[in-house]
């Protein structure tokens, strides 16, 4: 059974910004949805941290 629903673009910041307002918290919360997911493999690259406009934070399953 499918089920299709439409919700308002700010719904993610209401929702987000009540529950995690630190980005450790956020960081650690991914880490375990992918414990959770029973993942066998959880990698985290950090890139170009030194330079702060065009840093990113890549996680995969």
């Amino acid at each position: 059974m499918n089920l299709h629903f439409i919700t308002n673009v700010q719904l993610k910041n209401i929702i987000g910004k009540d529950l995690i307002n630190n980005d450790n918290i956020a960081i650690l919360e991914l880490v375990k949805n992918a414990f959770d997911a029973n993942a066998k493999r959880t990698d985290i690259s950090f890139v170009n941290l030194v330079n702060l406009i065009y840093n990113y934070l890549t996680i995969c399953r």
